[in-house]
């Protein structure tokens, strides 16, 4: 039999989503980090795959799928996707971590308040986007976390303990 045609049958696109870990990013790595994330996505993805960009603040709905050439360009050219990395950009929590604790009081509280804030947002950010898409795409989509990194927190007897003590109502779990 005369072949008369060969036609390539490709795999369905595949999808990713860069989660840009911006609570945990200064504005100087951010910067930095945006041509070798996009070097890293031109030879990882191919031409027909899907890219989407997430960051703590947002809702896995606001993540737009889109072709590899305009993510990366959105990667390198839109400061709005690393506005919280910015050197002093707390959100408004954090801000009240910093009036309910004065460091001249409660050394030190206020700053792990926010970090484990930070850590938390993260945290519950990422697990929201798995669970999005899980329900809601079609076959896997890989998730590349970028970001600086924390300290994961455990007990703490700086907040549980000594502060605690010391704050009108017995502190932070309420009791007491």
């Amino acid at each position: 039999q005369k072949i008369e045609r060969l036609q390539h049958a490709s795999a369905p696109s595949r999808s990713f989503v860069v989660f840009l870990d911006t609570a945990h990013m200064r504005f100087e790595g951010a910067r930095d980090v945006r041509i070798p994330i996009s070097r890293f996505l031109d030879r990882l993805v191919d031409d027909d795959d899907l890219i989407g960009v997430m960051t703590p603040d947002m809702t896995p709905r606001d993540v737009q799928f889109a072709s590899k050439a305009s993510v990366i360009s959105g990667i390198m050219q839109e400061d709005a996707t690393w506005e919280r990395a910015r050197i002093g950009s707390r959100d408004p929590k954090e801000d009240r971590y910093a009036q309910c604790f004065p460091a001249n009081q409660y050394r030190d509280v206020a700053s792990e308040m926010q970090e484990r804030h930070r850590e938390q947002t993260t945290f519950d950010a990422l697990e929201r986007l798995v669970t999005f898409l899980a329900a809601n795409r079609e076959g896997r989509t890989a998730v590349i976390a970028v970001t600086d990194g924390w300290r994961l927190f455990g007990p703490s007897s700086k907040i549980g303990g000594s502060a605690a003590g010391n704050r009108p109502g017995g502190g932070f779990g309420g009791g007491g």
